[in-house]
């Protein structure tokens, strides 16, 4: 078992399995998790076509460590082509702050 979270002296323990489960099942749903990103966003440019040249996406307490990079190489491939004007800024946020570090450091 492995300490995840702390709270006024509780512990949630886990499994340690259980982490790279999570890991791998936020892996799989990554594809979908990006596909929706992007609808939501050609649907706020649709609305707001003057907004692509000052873009803020924040993803918020972000797990995985590659839906970053793969929300980037959709940005890339499929809206710039639309938004040719596109200067977009990714936030990302994290309650841990050592997995925040961490996430930048992947």
């Amino acid at each position: 078992m492995i300490s995840i979270e702390n709270l006024c002296g509780y512990s949630l323990m886990v499994p340690i399995d259980a982490l790279t489960k999570n890991q791998e099942a936020l892996n799989l749903s990554l594809s979908s998790a990006v596909e929706t990103l992007n609808k939501g966003i050609r649907r706020y440019l649709n609305i707001y076509p003057h907004k692509a040249i000052n873009l803020s996406v924040t993803l918020f307490d972000l797990e995985s460590e590659r839906l970053l990079s793969e929300v980037i190489k959709d940005i890339r491939a499929h809206l710039l082509q639309d938004y040719p004007h596109l200067h977009c800024t990714l936030i990302i946020t994290h309650h841990d702050q050592e997995r925040l570090r961490d996430i930048y450091h992947s």
